[in-house]
C-alpha cells in the first residue's frame, strides 16, 4: 500500500476521536462557566436581599412618635418636643425638620452631646421610654395663630410628623 493513503488512513481515523474529545472538552467549560456565573449571581442576589430584609426590619422596629410640642413663651427661636418610643427596642433620631409651610429649616443633626454607635449625634429613645429636646432653631421666630410641622427620622429612616399652632 502506498504511505500517503495510509497516513491519511490514519489521520482520518484519528479526526473522530479528536473531534469527540474537543466537544467534550468544550462542553465541559461552557458548563463550568455557566456554573461558576449563576453561582456568583444566586450569592449577589442573596447577599442584597438580605440586606433589604434586614433594613426593612429595622426600619418597622423604630416604634416612635412626637407626642407634644411646647413654644418657650421667653425665647422665640425656641420648642421643646416631647418624644414617646411604644415599642419594644431603643429608638435613635437622627435629625428633625421644621416647618412652617412656606420655609423649611435644614435638618437639624445635632440632637445629643453624646455620639450613637452608627449614628452620630442622635437622639436616644430607650424601649416604651419618653424623651423630650429643646430645639433654638434660629433661622425661624416662631409666631402666633401659625401652624408648624415637625418631621422625625429615625436612624433606619422611618419618620414621623407632628403639628402644633403656637
Amino acid at each position: 500500500m502506498n504511505p500517503k493513503c495510509r497516513r491519511r488512513r490514519s489521520v482520518r481515523a484519528m479526526s473522530p476521536v479528536i473531534g469527540e474529545v474537543l466537544m467534550i472538552a468544550l462542553t465541559l467549560s461552557v458548563g463550568f462557566a455557566t456554573w461558576a456565573w449563576i453561582g456568583g449571581s444566586a450569592s449577589h442576589s442573596e447577599a442584597n436581599l438580605n440586606g433589604t430584609v434586614v433594613r426593612n426590619l429595622n426600619q418597622l422596629n423604630e416604634n416612635y412618635a412626637i407626642v407634644y410640642a411646647n413654644f418657650s413663651r421667653s425665647a422665640d427661636h425656641s420648642v421643646t418636643l416631647w418624644f414617646y418610643n411604644y415599642g419594644n427596642n431603643e429608638v435613635n433620631v437622627k435629625q428633625i425638620f421644621v416647618d412652617n409651610g412656606t420655609l423649611t429649616n435644614p435638618p437639624i443633626t445635632v440632637l445629643s452631646s453624646t455620639i450613637v454607635l452608627d449614628c452620630g449625634y442622635c437622639l436616644n429613645i430607650s424601649a416604651r421610654g419618653t424623651v423630650r429636646i429643646t430645639l433654638n432653631v434660629s433661622s425661624f421666630i416662631f409666631l402666633s395663630g401659625v401652624s408648624y410641622q415637625f418631621k422625625a427620622v429615625g436612624m433606619y429612616g422611618s419618620t414621623t410628623t407632628y403639628e402644633e399652632t403656637r
